[in-house]
């Protein structure tokens, strides 16, 4: 409802004005006391969690079941809201394995034989930019590589392989998934650590390798060895910083460790 207000900071008077509109100015006026307190970032963040704590509850930690492979695993979610989704996947391949319609399907169908809303697709000659092999691709089509392995190497063709290891002996594991091999009180006790631009939890929880990637890198060590979930303990990440390229473990500790996991599953 609009209506004349006058500010009562700076006493101002405002002629036919939306009230989410005038408030908004009462709060941010230049002649408000409080307005130093209301621009430390600090204390806006306490103020809006604590209105999101009232309003939705405090974070917590949930079990649900994944809806596609029926494997149980834990969200973290407000205590009103949850469930916020009707389902809920353990892991991207699980939530991308669709049920496709009768439509897609149809689509899919028309695609491969060479039509698009029952006109036939025009198709020309394209040479790949990393091998140089000769493909036929729609017209309209961006595609500019005969598959995607070719995509991969051409996107990397200037990444080191020290890089390339590195990547490959990340973890690819839920660590939900093994609640006897981690200690998850410690996630609950400090989260998982988020850097302060994604969420600012410096003091989380990371995955750290006992036998480190470097360490793998230096000795021509399989990615399989350091990338297994044998190899990851959960630590702060503070401390996981801190530990650098150490190792936490001998490598043959590590390989008894890996057999010992193997047959137990």
């Amino acid at each position: 409802m609009r209506s004349n207000k006058i500010c009562k900071h700076c006493k101002c008077e405002f002629v036919d004005i939306e009230g989410k509109v005038f408030s908004n100015h009462v709060r941010w006026c230049s002649a408000n006391p409080n307005l130093d307190k209301l621009k430390n970032s600090e204390n806006m963040k306490i103020v809006i969690n604590k209105r999101y704590d009232e309003a939705l509850g405090c974070f917590s930690y949930h079990n649900v079941i994944c809806h596609k492979c029926e494997k149980p695993f834990q969200v973290m979610e407000r205590e009103y809201s949850f469930p916020k989704k009707q389902f809920y996947f353990c892991s991207r391949g699980c939530a991308n394995s669709k049920v496709f319609s009768d439509e897609s399907k149809k689509k899919k169908s028309d695609a491969l034989k060479g039509m698009h809303n029952g006109e036939l697709i025009v198709f020309q000659k394209r040479f790949c930019l990393f091998c140089n092999t000769n493909f036929d691709v729609n017209i309209s089509s961006k595609k500019m590589f005969c598959n995607t392995v070719c995509y991969y190497n051409y996107t990397r063709r200037d990444t080191t392989g020290k890089e390339l290891y590195r990547r490959c002996c990340q973890f690819k594991f839920n660590v939900y998934h093994y609640p006897d091999k981690f200690n998850l009180s410690l996630i609950e006790k400090y989260g998982w650590y988020k850097a302060k631009n994604r969420g600012d939890n410096l003091n989380g929880i990371s995955r750290d390798h006992k036998v480190s990637i470097s360490y793998g890198w230096n000795n021509d060590i399989s990615s399989e060895v350091i990338s297994h979930p044998a190899n990851c303990q959960l630590m702060q990440h503070k401390e996981n910083s801190s530990k650098h390229a150490k190792c936490s473990v001998d490598l043959s500790v590590l390989l008894e460790e890996i057999e010992k996991w193997n047959c137990e599953k």
